[in-house]
């Protein structure tokens, strides 16, 4: 990627993996009806700021032609905004 510049949204990208010590998602069901398949998943991190990110969502994925043609996911928020934006409380 030598001599080529990030967007925004990538270099935003980078600093949220990068902000991560450590994150693993699990896998909690799946169900496939037609061409949807719908996927529950748990995400649990730690921050490099001490701060735990434990989120759940849901992803229901559109499947044409063996291909994915669309996705909608939906997640906590306000949890996001709460672990990754807002100032540390005051000690």
């Amino acid at each position: 990627m030598a001599g080529k510049k990030l967007s925004p949204a990538q270099a935003a990208r980078i600093e949220q993996v990068n902000a991560f010590l450590h994150v693993a998602n699990h896998v909690k069901g799946m169900v496939a009806e037609g061409d949807k398949v719908a996927v529950e998943v748990e995400s649990l991190g730690t921050l490099r700021n001490g701060r735990v990110y434990n989120n759940e969502y849901h992803t229901l994925l559109t499947i044409r032609d063996d291909k994915i043609c669309a996705v909608r996911e939906y997640l906590d928020t306000f949890h996001v905004h709460a672990t990754w934006f807002e100032a540390a409380p005051a000690a």
